[in-house]
């Protein structure tokens, strides 16, 4: 079960590339559906390097931290 004040979880890096790069392949490839769409991207997510990676990751670990500390505040807040 969902609670609505409960934070967000944290997204990974693939998440951050692919919400980047989705208009760019729409507008290379406009008669593209979702799951084509999602595809190439998988597939240029594939091929990039660990470093072209790293802004990405690196962004979804930064999330991942404050979602972690949001978790801890809300924790106490429910024992409290």
């Amino acid at each position: 079960k969902r609670y609505p004040d409960a934070p967000k979880r944290a997204p990974g890096g693939f998440i951050y590339y692919q919400n980047e790069m989705r208009p760019e392949v729409k507008r290379e490839n406009p008669s593209l559906a979702g799951g084509g769409v999602r595809e190439i991207i998988f597939k240029r997510w594939n091929a990039l390097t660990a470093e072209e990676r790293r802004p990405y990751e690196d962004r979804g670990l930064e999330y991942a931290r404050r979602y972690q500390e949001e978790m801890t505040v809300r924790a106490a807040k429910l024992r409290a």
